[in-house]
């Protein structure tokens, strides 16, 4: 932005010090520059330099769709979207929130597997349902929830070899509910 502005008046200077005038051609470069920079830095007040009035226009537009974009991105909306004037803004608007929110389900989905097998191995007091829990991690705390309070309540530490991780196997014995 610096550049730009400093270009736009050592432009200036050297026309006004020569006694000329800005060439369509000069002027164009230096909208395009402007343009550039003001669409990566998302700074509408560098499109209100551009002499070029569709090209101003659509600084301004691509500037405000681009902030569409990233509070209905940020806000996962895809409505929000349908509202951005470009149509390359929209679609990609909409395919990278529909991402985010597949991820998300996907996420649930197999957190809501992991549960259910949990609350039925604890309803049913049977460690042996953890065991369709695939990641070794969540079946060792689902066998937590199974044996814990039953172990607890009846000083059995003998249910902590139960764990195939020596890590959850320690956390059990030192459970303070033993003592």
């Amino acid at each position: 932005m610096k550049k730009t502005l400093a270009a736009l008046f050592l432009t200036g200077v050297f026309l006004t010090a020569c006694g000329g005038s800005s060439s369509p051609a000069k002027i164009s470069v230096l909208d395009d520059q402007i343009y550039k920079d003001a669409v990566s830095s998302t700074n509408i007040k560098l499109c209100d330099t551009i002499i070029g009035a569709s090209l101003k226009d659509d600084c301004q537009q691509t500037i405000k769709d681009e902030m569409i974009k990233r509070d209905a991105i940020t806000k996962s909306e895809i409505s929000l979207c349908k509202t951005i004037k470009n149509k390359q803004l929209i679609d990609s608007c909409t395919i990278q929130i529909q991402a985010t929110i597949d991820q998300k389900n996907k996420f649930n989905n197999l957190l809501d597997s992991r549960q259910k097998l949990t609350l039925k191995a604890m309803n049913q007091h049977d460690v042996s349902i953890c065991n369709g829990i695939a990641d070794s991690n969540f079946q060792q705390e689902c066998m937590m929830n199974v044996i814990g309070d039953p172990a607890y309540a009846s000083k059995d530490k003998s249910v902590c070899d139960l764990f195939k991780d020596k890590d959850f196997k320690n956390i059990c014995l030192k459970n303070p509910k033993f003592n």
